[in-house]
């Protein structure tokens, strides 16, 4: 199988939404967790599909404040981006 990785995302910055670029054969066992710059763990998104939308909200539905977001691929390849949320 390919292997899966992060692209990046576009657009970034962004203002309510981006999406998450993924390479490669998706994996129902990885998922993509979004982190603040403190590294506290905003949401985890799973990949069903090769472009995922985070839409700026935590785990629990709140709207997170303008800032530096990471997204990191978690499974067999880890990665890392930088995202943008501005509003």
């Amino acid at each position: 199988p390919d292997a899966i990785s992060i692209l990046g995302n576009y657009p970034n910055p962004f203002n309510s939404s981006t999406i998450i670029k993924i390479g490669g054969s998706v994996n129902i066992e990885s998922n993509v967790s979004i982190f603040d710059v403190t590294g506290r763990l905003i949401n985890n998104l799973p990949v069903t599909q090769n472009n995922l939308v985070w839409d700026g909200r935590d785990s629990n539905g709140k709207t997170v404040a303008t800032g530096f977001y990471f997204a990191k691929l978690n499974g067999l390849n880890r990665a890392t981006i930088k995202m943008l949320l501005m509003k």
